[in-house]
């Protein structure tokens, strides 16, 4: 029998409020997405996908 090896970080999951929180402290602010998202500790590429599922 072969072991599956596991590699890569697991992927965070947000709570419905961090996100919301995410994208209204980006619009609300003035800051770029990539400053949002650094002081938040998430991807820029993650705060544009909640910016668009918001608006889903």
């Amino acid at each position: 029998m072969t072991k599956k090896k596991v590699t890569g970080a697991t992927p965070r999951q947000y709570d419905e409020a961090f996100k919301q929180e995410a994208v209204r402290l980006w619009q609300n602010s003035g800051n770029s997405a990539e400053t949002t998202a650094r002081e938040l500790g998430i991807s820029v590429f993650n705060l544009y996908a909640l910016r668009t599922r918001r608006h889903s």
